[in-house]
């Protein structure tokens, strides 16, 4: 049935008009702190996010690190086991290598 397909948060994450579809298997985990999920995203297993904004209708692939105030604009795709480290994704992108440094990727 669909809700077996459907992750749901914790109560101390603050998300408006966000659901989580994963297609089986589950997740084992994903860690999001100080960070914005728009409507949707979808965080893929063992990823961690921190002090990040991933933008509307963008995916996160499996054993992906973002941090240090990366934003990701609407429709960005991020492949699996990257490091974005302060990376500004403008909208539309697809990002298949890691970001190491903050920088703008236009």
């Amino acid at each position: 049935s669909p809700l077996d397909r459907i992750v749901l948060l914790k109560m101390d994450v603050c998300a408006f008009l966000i659901l989580f579809v994963y297609l089986r298997p589950f997740p084992i985990g994903v860690r999001l702190r100080d960070t914005t999920v728009l409507e949707g995203s979808i965080i893929r297993s063992n990823s961690w996010i921190s002090r990040s904004i991933i933008g509307w209708q963008s995916s996160v692939g499996k054993w992906v690190r973002i941090d240090n105030v990366s934003v990701l604009g609407e429709d960005v795709h991020i492949r699996d086991e990257l490091y974005i480290n302060g990376g500004s994704i403008l909208p539309h992108k697809t990002i298949s290598a890691s970001i190491a440094e903050p920088k703008i990727v236009m």
